[in-house]
């Protein structure tokens, strides 16, 4: 069977190398690394899921085929016996009241979850302090 130019050989980081990889993407591998992603995670395929899908929001439904994909893949990683790791940023009035159903999923399905601060890195658009949570306060909050 002939391989031509589409047949190449798939390259599961072609994405995460958009992300993290050359000079350019430093601050970025900067970021992960300040959040407990070693060197030898960020050479891997990384996997991110942002999603908001609900079933009320019919501007959003097409979205629900790919997180029930997202959610499969993540299934049939932890049956072949791969470590799961979630990351969620935590945002002050967006999602605090959230992180403890976060982390009782992720521990009921022995999965890790790290939460992370924000942390506008480069040009961004307003100023996100208001969404600042300390995470010092996250824990206090949980004992």
């Amino acid at each position: 069977m002939a391989t031509g130019p589409s047949e190449a050989p798939f390259d599961p980081r072609h994405r995460s190398r958009t992300l993290v990889d050359g000079p350019g993407r430093a601050a970025a591998r900067s970021y992960f690394r300040s959040v407990g992603i070693s060197r030898e995670d960020l050479a891997k395929p990384l996997v991110m899921v942002a999603h908001e899908w609900i079933g009320t929001m019919p501007c959003n439904f097409s979205q629900r085929a790919l997180a029930q994909q997202v959610m499969a893949g993540i299934r049939a990683a932890q049956e072949a016996g791969l470590a799961i790791k979630l990351n969620a940023v935590a945002l002050k009035g967006v999602n605090e009241d959230e992180i403890p159903e976060m982390v009782r999923f992720a521990h009921g399905q022995g999965m890790d979850l790290t939460l992370i601060e924000t942390m506008p890195l480069g040009d961004i658009d307003g100023d996100r302090t208001d969404q600042y949570l300390p995470l010092s306060l996250v824990r206090a909050r949980r004992r």
